[in-house]
């Protein structure tokens, strides 16, 4: 393989591993306990989020946690449920999506983009 094929394939695989999803779907059988995701934020932002899920038993809870660990946004349901939240930042960090279930069944869709702030 030449060296220029092998710096462009090097370079590739590079970008894709710093992409992160901004958009996750589950199907389950069964899920428990929490599933965590990171993104970063700062003021002038908004963290824009989009969660549907459909339960056939148990519950799902979606929390947005700041970076000093509090409990910024909450929704929890046990059935059908759809939800969208445009979050101001005020603090510069890492902001934490998190899913927590219990003895759920059923699926879930969440979608999240960090935005520039609309002006007044």
């Amino acid at each position: 393989m030449k060296p220029v094929r092998f710096l462009l394939i090097a370079i590739v695989f590079s970008l894709l591993a710093g992409c992160s999803s901004n958009h996750i779907t589950d199907n389950f059988e069964y899920l428990g306990g929490a599933k965590n995701w990171k993104v970063q934020a700062a003021p002038g932002q908004t963290l824009h989020i989009e969660y549907k899920a459909v339960l056939t038993q148990g519950s799902l809870e979606l929390q947005v946690i700041s970076p000093s660990n509090k409990v910024l946004w909450s929704v929890k349901g046990d059935s059908h449920g759809a939800q969208t939240k445009d979050l101001p930042i005020t603090v510069s960090g890492t902001y934490t999506l998190q899913i927590r279930a219990t003895a759920a069944y059923g699926s879930y869709d969440l979608q999240y983009a960090v935005k520039k702030s609309p002006t007044p």
